[in-house]
């Protein structure tokens, strides 16, 4: 298997998370915040919260930091909006009661 750190990576931040997704895995991995692991971001629309770089987590060597991990065709991973969906499912499935609305989601 190819180090993770070094494949590509797809980052997506929504809901006060990160749901990052490494080509190949069959899993999406969810981390508290907006956070990068010190590679090159391209900030396209701006954003309420900042993008946090963490430069000393490694792709693939981080476990301690995820929140959850959501089971996803590897596959699924060349589909453009494949990320932002599995995302969107995610946090609307696991939104605390009583919070107000998806952006409150924690897992």
């Amino acid at each position: 298997m190819t180090d993770p750190s070094r494949r590509p990576v797809r980052r997506y931040w929504a809901f006060g998370l990160t749901f990052r997704w490494v080509e190949n895995d069959g899993y999406v991995v969810v981390k508290r915040g907006y956070v990068d692991e010190g590679s090159t971001v391209i900030q396209v629309h701006s954003r309420h919260f900042p993008v946090q770089d963490r430069p000393g987590e490694t792709t693939g060597h981080d476990q301690s930091t995820w929140l959850a991990t959501i089971p996803t065709p590897a596959a699924r991973w060349y589909e453009p909006a494949a990320l932002s969906e599995l995302a969107a499912a995610w946090a609307a499935a696991h939104t605390r009661p009583g919070a107000a609305g998806p952006s409150r989601a924690l897992g």
